[in-house]
């Protein structure tokens, strides 16, 4: 899961040099709304990197944003750590109640 975020950051990283073009799948608006919801949140928006269908998007805008990779690891490793200690936990109370 990690390392599927790190490619997206490095598609973004690179994706600048191909948004406009017609062959490239990601249109231009679909970056802007990612990019609202980074710019909203700023770094902590790369905690919700586990988040279906809004995860991908904002790990690919931190690239395209030239955010710090270490920083940009880091939080998403957070994020998806907490994701399976969550799971972890709600499947412990789940088995302790039946």
């Amino acid at each position: 899961n990690v390392l599927g975020s790190v490619f997206n950051w490095i598609c973004g990283y690179y994706a600048n040099y191909f948004i406009n073009k017609k062959w490239f799948p990601i249109k231009q608006k679909h970056i802007d709304k990612a990019s609202r919801i980074f710019d909203k949140y700023g770094k902590w928006s790369l905690l919700l990197g586990w988040v279906p269908f809004i995860g991908d998007p904002i790990t690919f805008v931190a690239g395209t944003f030239r955010y710090s990779f270490l920083p940009f690891l880091l939080l998403v490793s957070i994020g998806k750590v907490g994701r399976y200690i969550f799971v972890y936990f709600s499947v412990i109370w789940a088995i302790n109640i039946f």
